[in-house]
């Protein structure tokens, strides 16, 4: 007997996104309910249209964000044959979680976007990500089936703190906690009356970084806003498992670049005072908005 079941990881075309600390899916069914000739009950009801979606949110930032690849902002295409995997892992009744019962989730063709981010220096950050299924011609958005094995070895072997955060080549100080929001607009289409979305694209991307500093004179240099113009980065450092943080010189931290934008000093608030600053990225004809990579921290 099966007592609930738990998040288990995340398969993106083999690549385990583990250490999941959320995972929401939802079947996109809109109902309509027909009350017609002067009555007050319905007398039909359909299924207008299903628009699914899968929302997960890990530890794992560097983990995924390296599947997705260098240009985060487009995020990953998913096919036939790079599905994305899913489980509901089954726990027994009186023992734990187990490698069969499960219910599987398979995405045959759609979309996986990274949402948002955020860490501080005194809490390990997450990153939200969003799955956009469409049908495929053949199976629904997210097939499912039950009885499952859980596949893959979940290590959750990532936590992600705040790093340095240089402006036009300059060291920023007083990092306190950073944030991203990849500000991506995805839109479905269907076909010719069908009830779900068989095609779709990314319609925009507008993406923001951000951090918070106790160095406020970051207010007096970019509160008007100053246009990006050299090296202009926000890391991640990733803390070292049984230790504390990996060295800078080792290449696995997070690096976001933007080549080309605005920098701007939103407020400062709180006691003590801290201040906001955005990092807003342009497209420069070359490079992608952000550009992701697994790095050593250079400053």
């Amino acid at each position: 007997m099966t007592a609930k079941y738990n998040i288990y990881m995340l398969d993106l075309n083999g690549t385990a996104i583990d250490a999941m600390t959320d995972q929401t899916l939802d079947g996109g069914a809109q109902i309509v309910r027909g009350i017609f000739d002067g009555g007050v009950a319905p007398t039909m009801t359909h299924i207008s249209s299903v628009d699914p979606n899968v929302n997960c949110s890990s530890k794992s930032i560097g983990k995924f964000l390296a599947a997705i690849g260098a240009d985060p902002c487009m995020g990953m295409a998913i096919g036939a044959s790079d599905a994305v995997i899913l489980f509901c892992a089954a726990c027994a009744d009186l023992g734990a979680v187990e490698t069969t019962g499960a219910m599987k989730a398979t995405v045959n063709k759609g979309m996986v976007l990274p949402q948002d981010f955020s860490c501080s220096n005194d809490s390990p950050g997450s990153i939200n990500i969003s799955i956009i299924p469409l049908g495929d011609g053949t199976n629904s958005p997210i097939t499912t089936a039950i009885s499952q094995s859980l596949a893959g070895s979940p290590d959750a072997d990532e936590q992600w703190y705040p790093g340095p955060v240089v402006l036009n080549n300059v060291l920023a100080s007083g990092i306190e906690s950073c944030s991203g929001q990849f500000g991506i607009n995805f839109k479905g289409y269907k076909e010719a009356g069908q009830v779900q979305n068989t095609t779709g694209c990314i319609e925009s991307a507008q993406p923001v970084l951000s951090f918070v500093s106790r160095d406020v004179s970051l207010f007096h240099t970019y509160q008007s806003g100053v246009a990006i113009s050299s090296a202009t980065k926000l890391y991640l450092r990733k803390a070292k498992a049984h230790g504390s943080r990996e060295l800078d010189a080792t290449a696995v931290h997070c690096q976001f670049t933007v080549n080309s934008g605005m920098i701007i000093a939103r407020r400062v608030a709180g006691s003590p005072q801290l201040v906001n600053v955005d990092i807003i990225p342009n497209w420069d004809g070359t490079n992608a908005l952000i550009v992701f990579a697994l790095a050593a921290i250079t400053v």
